[in-house]
């Protein structure tokens, strides 16, 4: 099965990438009067009684099939169509464009090629190409790339953002002439990679090749379009199809749905792709599958404005907006393939069971290439986290773990080493393996060492994020000796009487073993990062007292308190014993500290943190016997304290037990970036929820 993700295109990553780039910009909105929310297919700017339209993109891995067919002439007429077609999807007419050309070499011939199709475009679309810019970069393009920003100009009291769509309104489909310029890593893979074809083999049913179909231009959709707007039709929304196919359709408003039954016969060009093992979902939620643009209006209006478009090209009502969130579109081979706009349905609490969320975790991290052992150790470790109620450090963190794969930050490969060590100490280089696997191995050799001489202590640098800290302590606990370990973060404490973040939410955990469960697991910030990463993404605010912002000032936004830092617990006290761990898991362990320490924040970065793991015998002391029995009868005196009185520990055993019980919820959030992660994988995520 041939996929996007598989071709080297991640639209999830992509898209966690555009939230960084917008949610850093957001602040520069304020300079200027901005209609549109980010996101549309182009920005709108207010002038007076009217706006500028603006938009920028560029023709993509397209540029490859132009270099094996050594055909230029025509990548200028994409470059153009990507960039207007957008502008008129918020009402407004295209009016001129500058376009950026980078080389690795000059190459006067192919530039007028190139040149050839921007004026082709341009002519098209009416609109004057006003200047741009051409670059030699050759340590940093291979070959060339094309793209181009664009102008319009719009009434604002005929902009047209999408906020009048309604159910019951109607989808007036205009044809493409094929792929244009979008998904062609995907149907290079199928085509070329995998299936073996050539530029030159004849297409099936046509007298075309397949480098001919792949290379014809995108369709211009201004001609139409602008006539339409000159008859002043009543129009609720304009959608260019480009990457993303039918769900770009989300792009116009939130509350609404589409219900596609009726489309035109798709292009040959698409069947072809569709029959190399890519299914159809991808291929839907990729290429336009034979729709460039699509006007939304209601019924009553739709012949008149169909009237007008036949005059310029071909189309038709192709389905309805909806009242439920989901696109659902008719296939080509008659069935139905949908796309939620949220996955989750908010009346259903979806959970997973302890055994189902091991067997998840598992599965992905196999299909991504990660052994049977780091596969187990991760899956254990997740579930222990999420038991005790840290979702931030169990499943709601596994997203993260994926773009740091992505990225390289995260080793698949299993190769730490032991850099140094004695009877009782030992320095271990993770060598960017999975924090879970590394820190496993760390605390049993820490183990080991107790066991032998009374005490061990394993220092670890060159880690990943590694879950919650408590469950490596407990591994010493199974084990009938004393487990701590102490860990340092990315900044996000400042010093006491500062504002800005330097030193981690450094947390601590100690397991004592006994009879009952005694053990205590927490950062040294009032808060961990991750409950501020976790009410971000469900949108929550912060309790007070949690959080200052970058000017020392308290907050309750968790972007702010991000932008800021966290809250020592125990005002100065709890700022010296996160001092201290900085030192003991930073110079200590050969591991960075303070500003220098990256990477548990942000799974792009490599990870910098240190660790330190403490085991300790009990019976190297005396009797464990009677260790275990004093322990007991002091938690027997706490107990008898007072009727409420719990020990450190009681609250875990709760929520472990009812986890365990009851499942785990997966909120709304969590269950859409599951759902895209495992639809990548060819995983049924769903088979393993319940209601």
């Amino acid at each position: 099965m041939v996929t996007y993700s598989e071709s080297g295109v991640d639209i999830d990553l992509e898209a966690i990438t555009v939230s960084k780039l917008a949610s850093k910009l957001k602040s520069t909105l304020e300079y200027r009067d901005i209609i549109t929310d980010s996101g549309h297919y182009a920005a709108l700017v207010r002038l007076g009684d009217k706006a500028i339209a603006m938009s920028t993109d560029g023709v993509g891995s397209k540029i490859l099939i132009a270099e094996m067919m050594n055909k230029y002439d025509t990548v200028g007429i994409d470059c153009i169509a990507m960039v207007v077609n957008d502008i008129l999807c918020v009402g407004a007419e295209p009016i001129a464009l500058v376009d950026y050309l980078a080389v690795e070499q000059p190459d006067p011939e192919r530039a007028e090629e190139i040149a050839e199709g921007l004026v082709t475009g341009a002519k098209e679309s009416r609109i004057s190409i006003i200047g741009g810019e051409t670059a030699s970069l050759p340590e940093i393009i291979k070959d060339f790339d094309l793209a181009g920003t664009g102008i319009g100009f719009v009434d604002v009291d005929k902009i047209i953002t999408g906020e009048d769509i309604e159910a019951g309104d109607v989808l007036i489909g205009i044809e493409s002439n094929g792929i244009h310029s979008n998904g062609y890593s995907l149907a290079r893979k199928a085509l070329f990679d995998d299936a073996g074809f050539s530029i030159d083999d004849k297409m099936p049913n046509c007298d075309t090749t397949i480098g001919e179909e792949l290379i014809r231009p995108t369709e211009l959709y201004v001609k139409p379009i602008v006539a339409l707007f000159k008859e002043e039709y009543d129009i609720h929304g304009l959608a260019h199809i480009t990457g993303g196919g039918f769900t770009n359709l989300r792009r116009l408003k939130k509350g609404v749905g589409y219900d596609i039954y009726d489309l035109p016969e798709a292009p040959e060009i698409f069947k072809l792709i569709y029959q190399q093992n890519v299914p159809l979902e991808e291929m839907y939620k990729v290429f336009n599958m034979g729709i460039g643009f699509v006007v939304i209006t209601n019924e009553n209006e739709a012949e008149k404005i169909m009237e007008t478009l036949k005059d310029y090209c071909n189309c038709q009502i192709i389905g309805k907006v909806t009242d439920d969130e989901k696109i659902t579109v008719k296939t080509f081979e008659g069935s139905a393939v949908t796309y939620w706009f949220n996955n989750y349905k908010e009346s259903e609490k979806m959970k997973i069971m302890k055994d189902n969320e091991i067997a998840l975790v598992k599965e992905i991290l196999k299909k991504l290439g990660a052994s049977e052992e780091d596969s187990e150790l991760v899956a254990e470790a997740t579930i222990d986290a999420d038991l005790k109620g840290f979702t931030s450090h169990g499943l709601g963190r596994f997203p993260q773990y994926l773009i740091s794969i992505e990225s390289g930050t995260i080793n698949l490969k299993d190769n730490i080493t032991i850099e140094k060590e004695t009877p009782a100490i030992a320095l271990i280089n993770g060598n960017s393996g999975f924090g879970q696997a590394v820190a496993y191995k760390a605390m049993k050799l820490a183990v080991k060492k107790a066991k032998e001489v009374g005490i061990g202590c394993v220092g670890v640098h060159n880690s990943n994020h590694f879950g919650v800290t408590g469950f490596y302590s407990d591994i010493a606990v199974k084990e009938g000796v004393i487990g701590t370990v102490i860990a340092n973060t990315d900044p996000a404490i400042a010093p006491f009487g500062a504002s800005e973040a330097l030193i981690g939410t450094n947390p601590i955990a100690i397991g004592i073993p006994s009879d009952s469960y005694i053990a205590v697991d927490m950062a040294t910030s009032v808060t961990a990062r991750g409950k501020i990463l976790e009410s971000k993404r469900k949108g929550l605010e912060l309790p007070e007292g949690w959080a200052l912002d970058k000017d020392g000032n308290p907050t309750t936004d968790p972007e702010a308190a991000l932008e800021g830092s966290i809250l020592a617990f125990g005002g100065f006290k709890g700022y010296a014993l996160a001092f201290m761990i900085e030192i003991l898991t930073g110079p200590l362990v050969n591991a960075e500290y303070g500003k220098g320490v990256t990477g548990t924040a942000s799974p792009t970065k490599n990870c910098t943190k240190g660790d330190l793991y403490i085991a300790i015998d009990p019976s190297k002391f005396g009797s464990l016997e009677d260790f275990k029995a004093k322990t007991t009868d002091f938690c027997n005196q706490a107990r008898a304290a007072g009727e409420n009185v719990s020990i450190p520990g009681d609250l875990e055993v709760k929520k472990i037990a009812n986890a365990e019980a009851n499942g785990m919820e997966i909120d709304e959030k969590l269950y859409e970036q599951l759902k895209e992660i495992c639809d990548d994988l060819d995983i049924d995520f769903d088979s393993y929820l319940e209601e």
